[in-house]
């Protein structure tokens, strides 16, 4: 008896009209995060972190060589709608080179 007694103050009690949860909020469409704007912030000798600051979301990575000591890496961003893309490259964690395909 004193067990049930424990588990229905644990459980608690209500009185007042019963609540009936609320079905999550419908996803909105990803916004346009990769603008020309944005890429022009964008400054050779940048980190990938300041990018992905201005960018909002990280690169896919497209290719990494190590070599002699030195990795440089080649990232791609995608707009969230057809077609336009830049491309990054890092060496030494320092943006190198930086290219766009139709970004508005």
């Amino acid at each position: 008896m004193f067990v049930l007694f424990a588990i229905g103050a644990l459980m608690g009690s209500t009185h007042g009209p019963a609540t009936v949860s609320q079905p999550p909020p419908k996803a909105t469409p990803p916004s346009e995060t990769l603008t020309m704007d944005k890429y022009n912030e964008i400054q050779t000798g940048m980190s990938y972190g300041q990018v992905v600051g201005i960018v909002g979301r990280d690169g896919e990575e497209r290719s990494r060589t190590d070599l002699a000591g030195i990795t440089t890496v080649a990232y791609i961003w995608k707009t969230d709608q057809c077609c336009g893309n830049m491309m990054l490259m890092f060496q030494r964690d320092a943006l190198t080179v930086k290219s766009q395909s139709s970004l508005k």
